[in-house]
């Protein structure tokens, strides 16, 4: 689809919810959580940026992962069956493309009625051999090639989340910025993939993981710890939420590999324990969205100011109320943000990563 036909879509689509189109980005990447991917294996991608006159349509309230990502959910539900009518899909195995909705608050706008909430749980249900994985995937043999071997992980609901690729990159290029080995924390383990391609390049010393779903867990004991263990790395993992797990062990890293509606809940419920949780050098990553859809990234780093207009919005979902230097980066075409309280760190990371062709660096906040 054109993008000018797209546009005309959308604002008929926007008329409905007391909204405007304010703007429209097309972007291309690998289809990277299905598989196999339908077509080419690319994904068109339409960014449409919207500026929302009710802003309360996705509710008042401040617990974000149970009231306000809900109502979103809802929207882009129905942006979906919207353009599927209109010969566009951009849900499902054979999307081809995808549109992102990036909600912006009106500051002169006022509290009307809320969507209606959708639940759609998601877990990582289901393992792909890594042979099967990189022979039906370019994206996937290729990172096969920089990391080493790793499993699919595929959730409930059909989306591949795993190997998560910027997880990965980031953990193996700050894991270079330590002469020693690392002991990292890491929520949201699924198939192991970050403790092995630290394991491989012998940076890691001990691994502490975390997943709420059991299949997870169990595939990580049977099969990613014995080979930790043959290395003399201890790797424990912790069965439930990222909420309610131990926070006691002082670490190198913490990766936060949850998923998106969860991330600014773990931040606003337990930041101070995170940065407690980390050594003086330490730092974290987190993958916080894909490239077309920022609207988490946003929420994370604190750089679009007119989030503050939101009804639902808290000061707690900034890394920077935590972290003295954030920053954002493309790595493996996924978005990752890298916070330390370190400034010796923050300048150490940042010069890994400017040698590297894999990576992209998009701001500083």
């Amino acid at each position: 689809m054109k993008t000018y036909q797209l546009i005309r879509i959308l604002e008929e689509f926007l008329e409905e919810y007391d909204a405007t189109l304010l703007g429209i980005q097309e972007s291309k990447r690998d289809n990277f959580e299905r598989f196999p991917a339908p077509g080419n294996g690319s994904l068109q991608c339409f960014t449409a940026e919207v500026l929302f006159h009710n802003i309360g349509i996705f509710g008042n309230k401040v617990d974000y992962l149970e009231d306000v990502y809900p109502r979103i959910t809802t929207l882009n539900m129905r942006l979906a069956s919207f353009l599927e009518k209109k010969g566009l899909i951009i849900s499902g195995s054979n999307a081809v493309a995808t549109v992102c909705i990036v909600p912006h608050a009106d500051k002169y706008g006022d509290i009307g009625k809320s969507l209606p909430p959708t639940l759609r749980p998601s877990r990582g249900q289901l393992i792909i051999r890594h042979k099967t994985l990189t022979e039906k995937s370019t994206y996937y043999a290729t990172m096969a090639k920089r990391y080493g071997e790793s499993v699919g992980v595929v959730t409930n609901n059909g989306t591949v989340v795993g190997p998560d690729g910027g997880l990965i990159g980031s953990a193996c290029r700050v894991a270079d910025t330590y002469e020693n080995k690392i002991s990292v924390l890491e929520f949201g383990s699924g198939g192991g993939s970050t403790a092995l391609a630290l394991a491989r390049k012998k940076k890691l010393k001990s691994f502490f993981g975390n997943d709420f779903s059991p299949e997870m867990v169990e595939y990580f004991t049977t099969s990613v710890t014995p080979i930790l263990s043959a290395d003399k790395i201890k790797s424990p993992i912790f069965l439930g939420s990222c909420f309610d797990m131990s926070l006691e062990t002082k670490v190198d890293l913490i990766s936060v590999g949850v998923y998106y509606q969860a991330q600014t809940a773990l931040f606003n419920k337990r930041g101070h324990e995170l940065v407690k949780c980390l050594n003086k050098s330490g730092a974290l990553i987190i993958q916080s969205s894909m490239q077309e859809d920022p609207f988490n990234t946003e929420l994370l780093s604190g750089e679009l100011k007119n989030n503050s207009i939101w009804p639902w919005y808290n000061k707690n979902f900034h890394l920077n109320t935590f972290f003295r230097y954030v920053a954002r980066y493309i790595i493996e075409q996924e978005t990752v943000l890298i916070a330390t309280n370190s400034r010796e760190k923050f300048l150490q990371i940042a010069k890994v990563l400017s040698y590297d062709g894999n990576f992209q660096k998009l701001n500083i906040a």
